[in-house]
This record gives C-alpha cells, sequence and structure tokens, in this order.
C-alpha cells in the first residue's frame, strides 16, 4: 500500500503542476481537502471544486506548469510525506520556486486530505492574484 500511496502522491503532484484535472480528480475522493498553513492570503483550506479550479487554471498561471522535484518521501500508514522544491515561471515572467512540505492522507487508495507548507510570503506575492482569480 505505501508504494501505491508514494505513486500516488507523486501522481498528484504531476497532474497539479501541469494543470492535468483528470489525472486529478481521478485520485481525490469526493470531500478531499487540502489545507494551506499559515496566516496569509493563499493560507486556508481548499474544498474539491476549488482545488480543481485551480488545477485547471495552472496553464494560465505558469508557463509551463510547475516541476515539482521530490526530495524525499516517506510513507507510514494512510500518510505519505514528501518534501519538494518546485520550480515555475509565472506567464507575468516572475519565478516562483517554492519550497513545500506536502502531507497526504488517504482512504480508499485516494487523497482524502492534504496539509501543505510553503513560504507563504513568496506565495502570496507571486500567486496571489493568480488564485484569486481562479477562485471566483
Amino acid at each position: 500500500m505505501r508504494k501505491k500511496n508514494n505513486a500516488t502522491a507523486a501522481a498528484f503532484l504531476q497532474a497539479l503542476g501541469a494543470g492535468d484535472v483528470a489525472a486529478l480528480g481521478a485520485i481525490v475522493t469526493d470531500d478531499v481537502v487540502v489545507v494551506t498553513a499559515g496566516y496569509s492570503a493563499v493560507s486556508g483550506p481548499r474544498d474539491h471544486d476549488l482545488i480543481l479550479r485551480i488545477c485547471d487554471a495552472m496553464p494560465r498561471i505558469m508557463k509551463h506548469g510547475i516541476d515539482f522535484e521530490i526530495l524525499n518521501m516517506t510513507a507510514e500508514a494512510d500518510r505519505v510525506a514528501v518534501e519538494v522544491q518546485g520550480h515555475a515561471e509565472t506567464i507575468g515572467g516572475k519565478r516562483y520556486d517554492n519550497q513545500y512540505h506536502f502531507l497526504f492522507h488517504f482512504r480508499d487508495g485516494k487523497i482524502c486530505l492534504l496539509k501543505e507548507y510553503l513560504d507563504n510570503q513568496l506565495a502570496d506575492t507571486v500567486l496571489g492574484p493568480y488564485l484569486a482569480a481562479a477562485a471566483q
């Protein structure tokens, strides 16, 4: 199960970075929640529909999507922890090279909860306007 969960976590990052809504939708539960930690404009919970809208907007935000470089991955029980370095450039030409820690929770082989930790200030500055538009 750990190997399958690891592969699913990696697939989530690939799909999100590429803006592949169909692939992302296939590996999350209908009641999935993504929670971005912190106290900023990008922080807070996002439900299934908003996650898919953000994924769909990715090609309109990033020139070539986000390359999520997996540095470390650890699995235990129904959880997978992933340390990631992101590499991206917005359509406006700004670099967005954030560092992340994702904690994926699984139910019945699908992602049901994701806790995301990142540089909130960088995300607010570079992505804030785009994410606000995607949430509309």
